[in-house]
């Protein structure tokens, strides 16, 4: 699978923003986990990795000494592709090319059947770490087999789904599903989850658990959307899947707050982009435009002149609000919803009668 690399600096940079890291303590930094299970030739990974030396640089830090640090022990990456991991480590490396290290943590995963006898075990790769408890040979490929016994991995699937309490799996939801369920079980409070969805995430019935989970379990969410018309392919942050997609990002909630909350207490940001950005640079910019609306409470994100989307913030109900293009649209409705918040009050304070009647005509 092929991703347009230019999104990715800009989810990057809005997931590492919502950390809460002294930057200038190298300890701290190489403290940090950045993990992609599912790493492909290591773009999301790798725009995290230069976000995090980035902010470490900014704050005095010298970001070529703990190059070695985050090679050896902060960033995580798996995917069942042996070129894929090679791809992976080569590019994380080469952010300081002339320093060496020992070891990653870049992982080649089993998939499909695991030997030739018919009593072979299979392994569904990253999805096998959704569970709790694992073997020692987790991380030792003994083979990849993809045509046979794919009846055997979905009921593989279905077991381990079942063991997951409350889980966004859904089997007509596929595999993408899973992956939530997956980084679910690894994000700890106060984690950043960065993944890119299919579009329908928003509204499909089969994701109802999706968001249920994100609502219920992760705070400061933000998706990101590309809010042209015509065919799913132009949402796509896929080259080549032809599939409408969004980019989710979301901190994790601590203990404190991670039950009793209303959906309106932990609003989701939506913002439906006009355009993919079409450099590293421009992505990065952008990701800046968009924290500066959501922390002006804007519905405008703007980059130098240029108008590139449109900010709303709802709940996960809301998801229609990632097409929104215009945002007369938005402030429209935000003016409207001062005049009802307006004659609300002023209903409130007539006799009766009237408030009764207030009451009616407001739910209309």
């Amino acid at each position: 699978m092929k991703w347009l690399a230019t999104p990715r600096p800009c989810s990057a940079e809005l997931a590492v923003g919502l950390l809460d890291v002294d930057w200038s303590d190298a300890n701290a930094v190489t403290a940090l986990r950045a993990c992609d299970f599912a790493c492909g030739t290591g773009t999301l990974i790798t725009a995290a990795y230069h976000a995090i030396l980035a902010r470490h640089r900014r704050s005095g830090g010298d970001d070529a000494a703990i190059h070695r640090g985050m090679m050896e022990h902060a960033l995580v990456a798996a995917d069942i592709m042996p070129a894929a991991t090679h791809l992976t480590t080569s590019i994380l490396s080469s952010a300081h090319p002339t320093k060496p290290f020992e070891q990653t943590q870049v992982h080649l995963l089993p998939y499909g059947r695991q030997g030739r006898e018919a009593s072979a075990d299979f392994a569904l790769g990253a999805l096998d770490l959704i569970r709790k408890q694992h073997g020692t040979g987790l991380f030792e490929n003994t083979g990849i087999e993809v045509h046979r016994g794919q009846a055997a991995m979905s009921r593989l699937l279905m077991a381990i789904r079942q063991k997951v309490e409350e889980p966004a799996g859904h089997g007509n939801a596929g595999l993408a599903s899973n992956f939530l369920d997956l980084a679910d079980a690894k994000v700890k409070p106060g984690g950043i989850l960065a993944m890119v969805m299919p579009l329908i995430l928003l509204q499909g019935k089969a994701w109802a658990a999706s968001r249920n989970l994100l609502e219920s379990r992760y705070e400061r969410a933000m998706v990101l959307g590309l809010a042209t018309g015509g065919r799913d392919d132009a949402k796509s942050f896929s080259a080549d899947t032809g599939m409408g997609a969004v980019l989710v990002i979301a901190r994790r909630k601590r203990p404190a707050t991670f039950e009793g909350l209303d959906p309106a207490d932990c609003p989701v940001s939506f913002v439906a982009l006009r355009k993919r950005p079409a450099s590293t640079t421009e992505a990065v910019g952008l990701a800046a435009a968009i924290r500066a609306a959501e922390q002006g409470g804007r519905s405008r994100v703007m980059l130098g002149e240029d108008l590139w989307g449109v900010r709303v913030s709802g709940t996960w109900d809301d998801g229609s609000c990632a097409s929104i293009v215009h945002p007369e649209v938005v402030e429209t409705v935000r003016a409207l919803h001062g005049v009802a918040c307006a004659f609300r009050r002023r209903v409130a304070r007539t006799p009766s009668p009237l408030r009764r009647c207030g009451r009616w005509g407001l739910a209309v």
